[in-house]
């Protein structure tokens, strides 16, 4: 605990020394990445309502083919933007590590790190072991209707059955949630690993794997600090930005300064956690390099 609270306090003094270049180098990777979203997702998205409501394709005669082109484009744009994002948190967690290291922050490494290709499939790593984990969920939830003869008449003139297979849908979606933040919790370090000792995506994630399993009390720990913190503080931003936030929901015009606060508020706040996570993942790699270390006991000396 003692060591946690060390990394913690570390972290704060880090930043209170370097708070420039840190909110610098978080400025430019929440406002990239928000770009990224925007050009890539955003815009699309926008021009396909745009065109339902405007004419250009008509609600009246969409036909299936349409849709699910539309859903499959933007699907591939949102995993490539994830892709670019990923890139820019890597190149940021490059940036933050130079300077915990006392050197030069690179910008040409922050824009574009080395192993992109690492960094671009770490939140597919992430993601995907989830996502496989819901659609196994609804695979099994389509098939369990299908088996049972699943109809909304049936359903309506049986409410002991309807309550039934709410309940399993329930319980089951209450799992997967629970399983998907078990799984999110052994691979949060993928990126970490990737900036920090260089392996790559599926490296990673299985570097990440075996830290958190042989430290998995001070990972609960060092979380739960972590999110204290972070809650503390957007708290506090709550409280302060309250009358804003307020008049905002009768100004339409204020929503931008109350979305701006957010945003600054992000930018000056987010380097505090991103730094105790690289000191925490440096103090890991710290003791698993004492345990391998040989002991050398010192023999006896002659006999004179």
């Amino acid at each position: 605990m003692d060591n946690i609270s060390g990394v913690i306090n570390k972290s704060f003094r880090i930043y209170r020394e370097k708070w420039k270049d840190l909110v610098l180098g978080s400025f430019v990777y929440l406002a990239l990445s928000m770009l990224t979203f925007s050009i890539l997702v955003g815009l699309p998205a926008l021009v396909l309502v745009v065109l339902g409501i405007v004419g250009g394709i008509s609600y009246s005669n969409l036909v299936l083919p349409t849709v699910i082109g539309s859903f499959v484009m933007l699907l591939i744009l949102m995993a490539l933007a994830v892709a670019v994002v990923g890139i820019f948190m890597g190149g940021f967690l490059i940036f933050c590590n130079d300077i915990i290291d006392g050197k030069k922050p690179k910008w040409s490494e922050m824009l574009s790190p080395p192993r992109r290709a690492s960094f671009a499939a770490a939140p597919f790593v992430q993601i995907i072991p989830m996502a496989t984990l819901f659609l196994l969920f609804i695979g099994a939830v389509v098939a369990f209707l299908f088996l049972s003869g699943f109809s909304m008449d049936a359903l309506v003139s049986n409410p002991m059955q309807a309550l039934s297979i709410t309940m399993i849908l329930i319980i089951g979606f209450v799992v997967c949630v629970i399983l998907s933040l078990v799984i999110s919790f052994f691979l949060i370090l993928t990126t970490y690993a990737i900036a920090l000792e260089g392996t790559g995506a599926i490296d990673g994630a299985k570097r990440s794997i075996y830290l958190v399993r042989n430290n998995i009390v001070d990972f609960f720990v060092f979380m739960l600090l972590i999110a204290a913190i972070m809650f503390g503080l957007s708290l506090a931003f709550s409280i302060v930005t309250m009358p804003i936030s307020l008049v905002a929901s009768f100004v339409p015009g204020l929503s931008l300064v109350s979305n701006l606060l957010g945003f600054i508020f992000n930018v000056f706040v987010m380097p505090i956690p991103v730094v105790a996570w690289i000191l925490f993942y440096k103090r890991l790699i710290g003791k698993e390099n004492a345990r391998a270390e040989p002991i050398h006991l010192q023999q006896p000396s002659a006999p004179v």
